[in-house]
């Protein structure tokens, strides 16, 4: 039940929003009910699990902080308001002073804001202090790794961390999954991870193959904290490698493109001794069937130029410059001397080839960008998505640059974002038909019909009568119930669960 999809919801307090590239209304969810945090660590503990099998080993570690070196913060009580800020007191971040949450009193309902802080700071032996978790810490800790590694190996080891506060002090720690291959690298792997976590324990081992589902929960355990440390600069996190759970595809691009698109939108296999069936992600569809800016509305012709826009770049401007982002520079530079009649700054004298670059990328740029910065790096950064985009098509979809090769990865491209359209909409047909004695009001089927409330979300007070809305709930807080990690703890808190 948990796996269908809309109208049969994915989300308790699903709401709307515009794309802002096409202004089409789609429906997401809200990202912080226990149906949305569950499916969150399910689907990390499925990529989890695909990275693992495409390495030899991977070592499981806990970093823990002593006393000294926890991030803490600090209360600071509102009356008035029926609130509390928190505060960081944290020299060592650099962020002594920075507001990292703030804490409502609707959220708990205490008689006495004094009395519930100096509860909770108790509870944490603190001295008066919360811990917070640092993404800065961990991003410091993988590269300390990284480079500790260097002396001993050159193998490049992929990662996967998350934060989580501990159940009884709410102690902030790390959980890290690393993944590699070879021997060298696992005889000294402990010792490096030792050696980058300065500041208090760590424990670690190899993982015994169920590790990745073990870390993963942890994505969801923020909902059965106080909720105020699930919010702002102080909730839990999770990151990991570029292209995360890539691998297995990647030694068999040349297969996949030479395949039909069904067999990579229909896959299956053996994970964890199990035999799943699945539909490639976003990351792993975008990565070999990339989609451009504005897919969905462009003609073939403009998609063409949009995939092989760096060429025209290139071919208009030169070879000169060494990254992206100096071409989206020069571009707009470009565009606004094409415009607005800036100075040219020395740019080149204009061409055919040029003139259409800047055609191309003066779409969208109705002002002066440079009359503000921030309009500056935004205009900058969307015309650096746009090479980065034909970047990767040109360099890693193409196995070369000649004509026939891109037209073909072009019409494969076509080929694979109609086929997975229309295997969605068959899903999304088939579960309507499957579950139709379920709904009493079928404008659930349609986005533009759905009831909204005053707000323009979705009004959850009337999907709540419908049948199908109540068995979604009911199952997906029994798979949440059996999923949290600490539950006895959880449950003992009690006052603090949300």
């Amino acid at each position: 039940m948990s796996d269908i999809g809309y109208p049969l919801v994915k989300c308790y307090h699903p709401r709307h929003v515009q794309n802002k590239y096409t202004g089409e209304v789609i429906q997401v969810g809200c990202g912080v009910c226990k149906a949305c945090l569950k499916r969150r660590a399910d689907k990390m503990s499925f990529l989890c699990a695909i990275e693992e099998q495409s390495h030899k080993y991977c070592m499981f570690a806990t970093l823990t902080y002593s006393n000294d070196y926890v991030p803490r913060m600090y209360p600071e009580v509102d009356n008035e308001l029926r609130l509390v800020r928190w505060y960081s007191y944290c020299d060592r971040l650099n962020e002594k002073g920075k507001l990292m949450t703030v804490d409502y009193d609707y959220w708990h309902k205490c008689p006495s804001l004094e009395t519930y802080v100096s509860m909770l700071t108790a509870k944490c032996k603190l001295d008066g202090y919360l811990s917070y978790t640092s993404k800065r810490d961990a991003q410091l800790f993988l590269k300390r790794v990284r480079k500790n590694l260097s002396k001993y190996s050159d193998e490049k080891i992929r990662y996967y961390i998350v934060s989580e506060y501990g159940p009884k002090t709410f102690r902030a720690h790390y959980h890290v999954l690393f993944f590699y291959d070879e021997v060298k690298t696992q005889k000294v792997m402990s010792k490096v991870i030792r050696q980058a976590w300065q500041f208090g324990r760590v424990d670690c081992s190899l993982s015994r193959g169920k590790c990745n589902s073990y870390v993963a929960r942890y994505v969801n355990c923020n909902y059965c904290l106080p909720r105020f440390l699930g919010d702002m600069s102080s909730k839990p996190f999770s990151c990991h490698s570029i292209r995360f759970a890539l691998g297995i595809h990647q030694s068999q691009k040349e297969e996949i493109y030479k395949g039909s698109v069904d067999d990579f939108i229909y896959q299956s296999g053996e994970l964890n001794g199990n035999y799943v069936e699945f539909m490639p992600w976003r990351n792993l569809s975008c990565t070999f069937f990339p989609k451009c800016k504005g897919y969905s509305r462009k003609s073939d012709t403009e998609l063409w130029q949009s995939y092989n826009i760096l060429l025209e770049v290139k071919q208009a401007i030169g070879y000169s410059f060494n990254t992206i982002i100096d071409y989206a520079r020069c571009i707009l530079d470009l565009v606004v001397t094409a415009k607005f009649s800036c100075d040219s700054r020395g740019l080149p004298c204009s061409s055919p080839a040029l003139n259409k670059v800047i055609s191309y990328f003066s779409q969208g740029i109705d002002t002066n960008p440079y009359y503000s910065d921030y309009l500056a790096d935004y205009h900058t950064n969307s015309i650096a998505r746009e090479l980065y985009i034909s970047r990767h098509f040109l360099t890693f979809v193409c196995d070369n640059d000649s004509y026939h090769e891109r037209y073909r990865k072009f019409t494969l491209i076509r080929q694979f974002w109609q086929r997975y359209d229309y295997a969605q909409l068959v899903g999304m047909y088939t579960s309507q038909i499957e579950n139709r004695h379920l709904i009493s009001n079928y404008d659930w089927y349609y986005i533009n019909k759905t009831p909204l409330d005053s707000c323009g979300n979705v009004d959850v007070s009337q999907l709540s009568k419908e049948l199908f809305y109540k068995r979604f709930v009911i199952k997906s807080d029994e798979n949440f119930e059996k999923s949290i990690k600490h539950k006895i703890q959880n449950d003992a808190n009690g006052f603090f669960i949300n």
